[in-house]
């Protein structure tokens, strides 16, 4: 897996110009909707996450690190490798990871690739926690126009059907396919959001208006 990748990079010592604090990505670059912070590739190993899931990834990944290499020529195993993980990672356990080698404090030849929290084993259930509170539709396809099938209410039960889940991009917005209670595709939001899923066994904040509904 591309752990491995890169726990035998960081095993390696890095030039103290490649490494050094000062070429900080994030003191360069500003923070992009959805994502967390860059972090160096020595924090790889401590970090909640897995990659690399098929052979096209880790072919992909061979081939970052050649360009990589030829963009600051240095050997690959002087690379200084930096990663940051998309927040959908911790709201429904699958999300990406991106790698970015990093050429005079901006990152350069960056690679995306599907990610999943690694602790979490294996995701079976979702809950519906819609952002506007009216329930989540079900469609066929991933895209706005497409007819919807279902209407989930908020606090529904789903499953995915895979781990990693199968998560696009369309129109703007995070869609996750799911296999029950139908199969179709949900809207999880704009990256950035807080999303319509959530892990079934996170706390669910309830709203003022259900709140004083319940109350009556």
């Amino acid at each position: 897996m591309l752990r491995q990748f890169l726990l035998i990079t960081a095993a390696v010592l890095i030039p103290p110009l490649l490494a050094s604090a000062t070429y900080d990505p994030n003191l360069t670059e500003p923070p992009a909707p959805g994502w967390g912070p860059w972090q160096p590739s020595t924090d790889s190993e401590k970090t909640d996450y897995s990659a690399g899931f098929s052979n096209i990834e880790l072919e992909a990944f061979l081939d970052f690190q050649t360009a990589c290499a030829q963009s600051i020529g240095v050997p690959v195993a002087q690379l200084s490798y930096w990663f940051r993980l998309s927040h959908l990672i911790d709201q429904i356990g699958t999300g990406q990871v991106e790698y970015g080698c990093l050429v005079g404090g901006n990152i350069t030849n960056s690679l995306i690739i599907t990610a999943v929290k690694r602790s979490l084993k294996k995701v079976t259930c979702l809950q519906v926690n819609t952002m506007d509170g009216k329930g989540l539709p079900v469609y066929r396809e991933p895209r706005r126009t497409a007819q919807p099938i279902k209407l989930l209410p908020n606090y529904s039960k789903l499953n995915p059907g895979n781990f990693p889940a199968l998560v696009i991009m369309a129109d703007e917005q995070n869609w996750v396919a799911i296999a029950s209670p139908i199969k179709g595709w949900v809207i999880q939001g704009p990256p950035g959001s807080r999303g319509n899923l959530c892990l079934c066994n996170a706390p669910i904040k309830i709203r003022r208006v259900e709140a004083a509904a319940l109350t009556r």
